[in-house]
Formats: structure tokens, sequence, C-alpha cells
């Protein structure tokens, strides 16, 4: 009986990102950085932002209305 593995964990891409930078803010430049996080909608995705700003490409801001997802029907 043969048996074949089953891969675990995250799938190998062609393309990794394997190059890392850093940097530092001042508490004004961070809190205006938050700010535009907010703004477009990737307060979970720093790192995505930050590569989308870099290289000009273009995002979307998504307005969600969370009064009408939080209202009952009557």
């Amino acid at each position: 009986m043969t048996t074949t593995k089953k891969r675990i964990g995250h799938p190998i891409t062609t393309d990794p990102r394997v190059y890392r930078h850093n940097f530092k803010l001042t508490t004004e430049e961070n809190i205006r950085f938050k700010q535009m996080l907010c703004k477009a909608g990737l307060e979970h995705n720093c790192s995505r932002f930050i590569v989308k700003r870099i290289f000009k490409e273009e995002f979307v801001f998504l307005r969600r209305n969370l009064r009408r997802r939080n209202s009952s029907p009557a």
C-alpha cells in the first residue's frame, strides 16, 4: 500500500517575496499613516498599502454601512 504525503502549510509561489525593508516614523507621521490606512480600508494589511503607495498602484476605497448590517427587520 502506497500513500502520498499531503503538503502542509502555505503553497509555494513562483515569485516569493524575500526582500524586507524597515523604516521608523515619528508620532505625527504614524498618526497620519494610520489615517491613510483607514481611509484606504487596508488597516489590517499595512504591507499591501505601502507597496501600492510606493509603486503608484491604484487602490479602491470601499465604504461599509454598518448601520444597514446591524439593523434587524421589524
